[in-house]
């Protein structure tokens, strides 16, 4: 009886507890001003100066290592060290991941660091694509050799072809990478950073640019001299129109089989010497393929056409123009389901739809609505009680688009009208020294029931003996294993097919669904108060001498990485966990043990 009073009262105070906690949930105070902590999610503003003193110090010297890195790269592959420039790329890399964690951490988005971070990051992307053009085309030069000497015309064709295109990215990459120079140098002359190096960078990307072009005309002056075309049956033209084109915008390339055999006949189509689609003739030999212009960087593009992979056509090239993007943000509204945020994004040459729109509050992302064929997009978003300053960004590095960004909205969301979960705000006042003491109070009562509780006593039946030692277990009523077998295997069969029904798209929920099938027949077996107050771990200690212990072991051994961890297990952890669930299973059913 006394202990059931314990229960009651620590049942009380848990509940009081969980009252308190709901009333203040929608204005917590993590900290006050005075409390100099730092987390991962917060910012102290009181600390913040000591705290970006102390990284700035870090922060110039990272920054004219940055500078310095590309042309360390650049200049080994002008010398043909590509080992070497692509362990200097993993540095630069490195690099440039603290520069993002220590500016994202100081939340400096505005700030001229911010600046140099995104054209670091630029520089970063212009890099690693020429260390891979550029590793192509030496494997083309060794091609080249071979083919040569076979005197192998379509290959030597196809070789020429792809070193036009790589020339042309590599040309492009050139040009963007000297439009990075001027806004760098000037925020790297407001910093007093030295930046003799990068400019240096400059001059060897360009003689890397001449280099290649040289290489490319002796390409076609062999291809024309020493291979010319063998006499094929068929004759393959290209054209395209019109020749330039912007972000969705469709090209449309087209052109005509003639010779014999000219009718339902495949034509490949590449562009940038990737394989981009496969057309097929009509009766008259022409085919034709609308190239809508998406996920393709501004500049000068390379297409030719394959039939058979042996009669080429010409290459031609179109152009992909750059749009500046404008992005506008109405003045949110507050409403009873939440902040109403809407706006527009658009070029010069009109809305921007089917793209992604980021809308921030307090420079986190909480919405990422879709424009729509007007460029309009809108969104709902839950916000706490506050002042909260609200904007929307694009940012798609992957089309011919520039990054935009709309003008910053002060909010101010009243406690009254709470937007996480419409909470009143007419709640008590209670002393926060009342809080903690009903906490402990409540812990302590609870703790001391639980520690104190009865323990069951049992002795469980099966061919193994338990030794007092090995086991929790103590001797005084002897339990059997179960003896319903066809329960239990229909329970068994049961549990299993849940868990194979979620285990593709839940694997967490199902590994729990195995676990509470094997705690409930455990509890069954020995059996248990209250199974289910157990968890794995002291389920673990109350069977140590069982015949089905290790198994059972091995089963919380990948079970709690997965539940509690949100770990996916691969597919040989996934035949782990189903083993020991079946070895388990039956030696709870007085089966066989191995």
């Amino acid at each position: 009886m006394k202990r059931s009073r314990l229960h009651i009262l620590a049942l009380i105070l848990s509940i009081a507890v969980i009252v308190t906690i709901f009333v203040h949930s929608p204005t917590p105070v993590l900290y006050s001003p005075e409390y100099t902590a730092f987390t991962k999610n917060q910012t102290n503003p009181a600390a913040l100066e000591s705290l970006g003193q102390d990284r700035g110090e870090k922060l110039l010297p990272l920054m004219s290592d940055l500078l310095d890195a590309p042309g360390t790269i650049i200049l080994n592959i002008e010398y043909g060290d590509m080992d070497i420039a692509e362990r200097d790329l993993q540095h630069f890399r490195e690099l440039s991941r603290s520069i993002d964690n220590l500016v994202i951490n100081l939340d400096m988005s505005e700030s001229e660091i911010e600046d140099f971070r995104r054209m670091n990051q630029k520089n970063l992307q212009i890099i690693s694509e020429l260390l891979t053009s550029t590793s192509r085309l030496d494997e083309l030069n060794s091609l080249e050799i071979r083919f040569r000497d076979q005197e192998d015309p379509q290959m030597m064709t196809s070789i020429t072809y792809e070193g036009e295109s790589l020339r042309n990215k590599i040309s492009h990459l050139y040009q963007e990478y000297l439009s990075q120079s001027e806004p760098l140098a000037s925020v790297s002359t407001r910093l007093d950073l030295n930046t003799t190096g990068y400019e240096l960078s400059q001059e060897n990307f360009g003689d890397i640019v001449k280099r290649i072009e040289n290489e490319q005309e002796d390409r076609f002056y062999v291809l024309q001299t020493q291979f010319p075309s063998d006499q094929s049956d068929n004759d393959l033209m290209i054209s395209v129109q019109p020749a330039e084109g912007s972000y969705h915008d469709t090209i449309r390339i087209s052109g005509s089989l003639s010779g014999i055999e000219i009718s339902n006949k495949k034509v490949d189509l590449f562009i940038d010497t990737a394989k981009t689609s496969t057309s097929i003739t009509n009766s008259q030999g022409n085919w034709q393929y609308q190239y809508r212009i998406e996920s393709i960087p501004a500049g000068l593009h390379t297409a030719y056409a394959v039939y058979k992979n042996s009669t080429f056509s010409d290459i031609v090239t179109f152009s992909v123009i750059f749009l500046n993007t404008h992005i506008v943000l109405e003045n949110p509204e507050i409403s009873e389901s939440g902040l109403l945020c809407k706006g527009t994004l658009f070029t010069d040459s009109g809305p921007l739809d089917g793209v992604k729109v980021h809308l921030l509050a307090d420079n986190g992302i909480v919405a990422s609505p879709l424009t729509d064929i007007e460029g309009n997009f809108h969104a709902v978003i839950g916000l706490s009680p506050g002042d909260h300053q609200i904007k929307a960004v694009f940012s798609d590095s992957t089309v011919p688009l520039s990054g935009s960004e709309s003008r910053t909205y002060t909010v101010t969301i009243p406690a009254s009208g709470s937007l996480l979960a419409g909470i009143s705000d007419n709640r008590p006042d209670i002393p926060s020294f009342i809080i903690a003491g009903m906490v402990i109070l409540g812990t302590i009562i609870a703790g001391y029931s639980y520690i104190h509780r009865k323990k069951p006593k049992f002795k469980v039946r099966g061919t193994h003996t338990a030794r007092p030692e090995d086991s929790a277990l103590e001797i005084e009523e002897v339990v059997p294993f179960l003896t319903d077998s066809s329960r239990h295997d229909s329970r068994m069969e049961e549990a299993f097919e849940k868990y194979l029904a979620i285990a593709g798209s839940n694997i967490r929920e199902a590994v729990g669904i195995l676990f509470s099938h094997l705690r409930e027949e455990i509890g069954r077996s020995l059996p248990l108060r209250n199974p289910r107050s157990f968890t794995p771990r002291e389920l673990c200690s109350k069977i140590s001498g069982l015949p089905f212990f290790e198994n059972f072991r091995t089963f919380i051994g990948h079970y709690e990485p997965v539940r509690y961890g949100n770990r996916d297990p691969d597919d040989h952890e996934r035949d782990e966990i189903v083993k020991s669930f079946e070895a388990i299973s039956r030696k709870l059913k007085g089966g066989d043990e191995n």
